[in-house]
């Protein structure tokens, strides 16, 4: 037994309890300890159960993110910003693709070395006209895709230095086109407008 300022007891006995020298009663609501010791295992495992179940019950409500994927921007180039313009062409450049009106288209003539020519002018919507000359089996083979006042993409020609003396065309460059050149017909959009043809005496060509 232990005495606390001679006023409180502690006893430890089965129940414990807390006891004044003036009262005969018990104060508050002592809790046996034997009891505590033998339910505490019970209690730690009921804890770890219930946080492991509130877990479980978590990752099963939790709401599913879904994965983002990357956006395709798909662009609709217009008829104006994606082809190279005639004027820029040069003999240094292969790899290009122009948009282009047929002017005027020649007929299909025969060489004196009996070969097959055919001559075309085409303009692009900055208004630039060229001439594209086909020989033998291209000249044969573009007189039936090619026609006068129709819109087409032109590539995989050769652009050379144009011959003045036989030419109309108001450009110092042409476009030699051989057969495996790419001459595909587009939709008219209205965009590159037919000029009419200035044509011009021999002696105008040579002075000009």
């Amino acid at each position: 037994m232990v005495q606390v300022k001679s006023k409180l007891l502690m006893m430890l006995k089965d129940p414990v309890e807390v006891v004044h020298s003036s009262l005969t009663t018990k104060l508050g609501c002592p809790v046996d300890i034997v009891e505590v010791k033998a339910n505490q295992s019970n209690f730690e495992l009921e804890k770890v159960f219930s946080f492991a179940q509130q877990l479980s019950v978590q990752k099963i409500i939790k709401p599913e993110v879904p994965e983002e994927k990357p956006i395709v921007k798909i662009v609709k180039a217009s008829s104006s910003d994606c082809y190279m313009p005639i004027k820029a062409l040069n003999t240094f450049m292969k790899d290009w693709t122009i948009r282009a009106r047929v002017n005027n288209k020649g007929e299909l003539k025969t060489t004196m070395k009996g070969g097959k020519l055919l001559k075309i002018e085409i303009i692009d919507h900055f208004g630039t006209p060229i001439e594209g000359t086909f020989f033998n089996d291209a000249a044969i083979k573009f007189s039936e895709i090619v026609n006068e006042n129709k819109v087409y993409l032109f590539s995989g020609g050769n652009v050379k230095m144009a011959n003045k003396r036989f030419t109309t065309v108001k450009n110092d460059f042409c476009i030699i086109f051989e057969t495996n050149a790419e001459i595909v017909e587009i939709e008219d959009d209205g965009s590159i407008t037919k000029q009419e043809v200035s044509y011009l005496s021999i002696g105008d060509i040579e002075t000009a």
